[in-house]
């Protein structure tokens, strides 16, 4: 009895980290997504929503996907498992910044993922190098 337990947890456990495997991972890992790339608005600091009279409005690079993804749990406490993300708020690294003209197009996004901690305006965010129009 103890034994057909075991199998059964085994299979269980197994078939959570098969249904994972198409899942996108957090950083360091590189992705490419594509979709429509939008401007959005938001609330930041000070609080980021909490007092929008005081809080800073915010422009920000938002990548509209044709289908939701999920990310799977990363090495980093903050790196939870989210399950159907329909859209990513773009960071810009140091060196690279969108072109508006691509704005309202279909794009390939290439970056890491992370997960917001605090301050971001969609639950996984992703630090891009790369954007252009997709083929």
């Amino acid at each position: 009895m103890v034994r057909q337990l075991l199998a059964i947890a085994a299979l269980v456990i197994l078939a959570g980290r098969s249904a994972r495997a198409d899942c996108l991972a957090y950083e360091p890992a590189e992705v490419t997504l594509v979709g429509v790339l939008t401007m959005a608005h938001g609330h930041g600091p000070p609080g980021f929503g909490e007092d929008p009279k005081r809080d800073r409005k915010e422009e920000y690079g938002l990548l509209t996907l044709d289908r939701p993804v999920c990310v799977s749990g990363g090495t980093d406490s903050f790196d939870d498992e989210v399950d159907a993300i329909k859209a990513f708020q773009l960071v810009p690294d140091d060196r690279h910044h969108f072109d508006r003209h691509l704005l309202g197009s279909r794009v390939e996004v290439s970056g890491t993922l992370f997960h917001r901690v605090s301050g971001g305006h969609t639950e996984v965010m992703i630090l891009y190098n790369h954007v252009r129009r997709a083929p």
